[in-house]
């Protein structure tokens, strides 16, 4: 081997320190590179769920935009009606305006002839108003005409002004002055008739206090001030105070109790700004409670107070969890939320379909169960069909990889409720559905977009009376509300 020596070897020594260094040099830079490759995929794994969240986002806003459109414009209407279903709904959930296949009667177009006819008018002819040829076979053709009396200045029909004079004489035994009834108070006072029609105008008419004093100065020519209409609920929720604590107890005794709640705005002196409702399962009888909190104390206190281990339906707000021994979770919510994102334009392709097929599935569910629920057949028989609805349910709401984030989350909240939802065919009696309390509730929801709400706690609290009695009544007894009112707070 030949021996290096002079230059050679300096050579190849300075070589083997300058691979030495670069090796050093290469080895910090590959660990520098590995971080920074780490680093990098840190940070395309965090972009990547970023962008998840914002197409999460984008998607919750477009579902949300299309709710919003719902409601201001209406659900667009299908130009061809297609498997349509008894409840007059399509298979995708839209309904078309209607029962299906039935006809509209001719006589439906008409007025029905008035039971109570006030005047009768004969209008003779004896010969043709052109040739006047006498006519003959002549026979009577009967016609009606439906009017009201205008007020005016001179005659008012809807007014009465009664002039009392009251005697009264002194009591010589007892040193009193006596009189027949109470001559105290002012000169010129409202009758009964004018506080029942405030408290009905108030109340199934939702007026405000302008509307109301307009209605009785131009139909009634009877000027009626703010504080009165005030005064007047007030004294109308005192009287009605018996009746109102004779519906909770009415409505405590039935097998199962609604429930439902919804904004009330109070300025002053309240517990909180909603308004909650309870009626129950067999009667018409409503409890309304206004400018109260929405917490679970309230909720107890409000609802279950008289019965705390009554059934109850309602939707699946938290705070009705700990109030309900039995708890119904209505099917109508699942089936309204499902039916948007079927209907949504947000999706498309495989989670259209998905959205599509989970509707479907629990329409079809939906409709089983209540058809069952309204067979007259024993309840016992009913029972037994439940662990088959509950393996078509589990089925249904098992989450799948190709359903959409909000089809995903609807499906693991009905999962995890699943026995709430299932009440109706453990326990005879309870609904399925919480359209009784919604429904309860949409006079008051319009009355609050009218009048925006209350003023003082107090003030909530006699109109939650007055709609409680008022309301009630006014839906078991339309016909003659009024005789039946004055017989309530006689």
């Amino acid at each position: 081997m030949k021996k290096l020596e002079g230059k050679e070897l300096y050579r190849r020594l300075q070589e083997a320190k300058n691979a030495k260094r670069l090796h050093a040099a290469a080895v910090q830079q590959n660990v520098t590179l590995k971080k920074l490759v780490e680093e990098q995929e840190k940070m395309i794994a965090l972009q990547a769920k970023q962008i998840d969240s914002l197409e999460e986002l984008v998607e919750s806003q477009k579902l949300l935009l299309e709710e919003f459109k719902r409601i201001i414009f209406g659900r667009k209407k299908k130009k061809k009606i297609q498997d349509q279903d008894d409840d007059g709904e399509n298979s995708d959930g839209n309904s078309e305006g209607g029962k299906p296949g039935k006809e509209r009667e001719k006589s439906s177009y008409q007025r029905p002839i008035p039971a109570n006819v006030t005047k009768t008018g004969t209008h003779e002819i004896d010969c043709c108003g052109t040739c006047k040829t006498k006519l003959i076979n002549k026979r009577p053709v009967e016609k009606y005409i439906e009017d009201m009396v205008l007020p005016d200045e001179k005659e008012n029909p809807l007014k009465t002004v009664e002039k009392r004079l009251i005697e009264t004489g002194w009591c010589p035994k007892c040193r009193k002055q006596r009189s027949p009834e109470t001559i105290g108070g002012a000169k010129v006072q409202i009758g009964p008739n004018v506080r029942a029609m405030v408290a009905y105008l108030t109340v199934v008419q939702r007026q405000t206090y302008s509307q109301i004093t307009n209605y009785f100065k131009d139909l009634i020519q009877i000027n009626i001030s703010d504080g009165e209409i005030a005064e007047i609920l007030r004294q109308q929720a005192v009287r009605a105070g018996p009746e109102y604590a004779r519906m909770e107890k009415r409505i405590a005794m039935q097998k199962g109790v609604h429930s439902d709640e919804t904004p009330w705005k109070t300025l002053k002196n309240a517990d909180g700004n909603y308004a909650w409702i309870k009626t129950g399962t067999e009667t018409m009888d409503a409890i309304f409670s206004l400018g109260k909190s929405r917490g679970i104390g309230n909720a107890r206190k409000i609802i279950s107070a008289e019965n705390p281990g009554q059934a109850g339906i309602s939707d699946d707000y938290g705070a009705y969890d700990s109030v309900f021994k039995e708890h119904e979770l209505c099917w109508s919510h699942p089936h309204r939320k499902l039916r948007d994102l079927a209907d949504s334009d947000v999706f498309a392709g495989e989670s259209k379909s998905r959205c599509k097929e989970t509707f479907d599935e629990f329409k079809k569910l939906y409709a089983d169960i209540r058809d069952l629920l309204n067979e007259k057949i024993p309840f016992e028989e009913k029972r037994k069909r439940k662990p088959e609805f509950m393996r078509r349910f589990i089925r249904l709401a098992q989450p799948k990889d190709s359903d959409p984030k909000h089809l995903q989350k609807i499906k693991k909240t009905l999962l995890e409720k699943i026995n709430n939802y299932f009440v109706c065919v453990a326990i005879e009696g309870i609904p399925m559905d919480n359209n009784k309390a919604e429904r309860g509730l949409r006079p008051l929801v319009i009355k609050r977009k009218i009048s925006f709400g209350s003023k003082t706690g107090k003030g909530a609290e006699n109109l939650g009376i007055l709609f409680s009695v008022v309301m009630s009544l006014w839906w078991k007894r339309p016909a003659n509300f009024f005789s039946a009112y004055a017989d309530l707070l006689a």
